[in-house]
């Protein structure tokens, strides 16, 4: 006979789809000071190659951001994601 576990006693396995959302942009914060972004570009720096994309972006919205671009994490200071997009008006 074999055994059959409750419900109860194994963790239900989430969806594909959701274990790979994060939060949404109005959920995360928007990193407005310049000393939080340099800090940010020089935990990115840490984490390469992994981080090249989001340190690209970081870099130029650090030395000029001609395009008035945002950045965005889900938490601060221990983020797992950083979204960037052009400034609200």
């Amino acid at each position: 006979m074999g055994f059959s576990p409750s419900p109860t006693q194994v963790p239900p396995t989430p969806h594909p789809l959701e274990s790979a959302k994060g939060p949404s942009p109005s959920e995360m914060l928007i990193l407005s000071r310049s000393s939080k972004l340099r800090l940010l570009e020089g935990t990115l720096r840490r984490h390469l190659p992994e981080t090249l994309p989001v340190l690209g972006a970081m870099m130029t919205i650090n030395h000029g951001n001609p395009a008035g671009y945002e950045v965005l994490v889900d938490s601060w200071p221990e983020f797992k994601a950083v979204l960037t997009r052009p400034h609200r008006e």
